[in-house]
């Protein structure tokens, strides 16, 4: 595989982050914050990704998968 594997685009006062996770459904799709990693399950798989610091500054608002990209809005937490 040559292409991104993530990217993280800035929107108004918010972050969002796109991770491609190929042969993922709704069903078996899990995401957990946990410090400043993000730990996502799909089925028995499970992927942490370690959050560069202004993501793990903020909470997760919202998760969504949209074919085979898992789209992640970060904002600013009240921790």
């Amino acid at each position: 595989y040559t292409g991104k594997v993530d990217e993280i685009e800035k929107v108004g006062d918010s972050y969002q982050l796109r991770v491609k996770l190929p042969f993922a459904s709704d069903e078996e799709l899990s995401v957990m914050e946990s410090g400043n990693e993000l730990i996502v399950h799909v089925g028995r798989y499970r992927r942490n990704i370690m959050l560069p610091m202004i993501l793990a500054a903020m909470s997760v608002a919202e998760a969504r998968l949209d074919q085979d990209v898992l789209t992640l809005s970060f904002k600013k937490s009240s921790r």
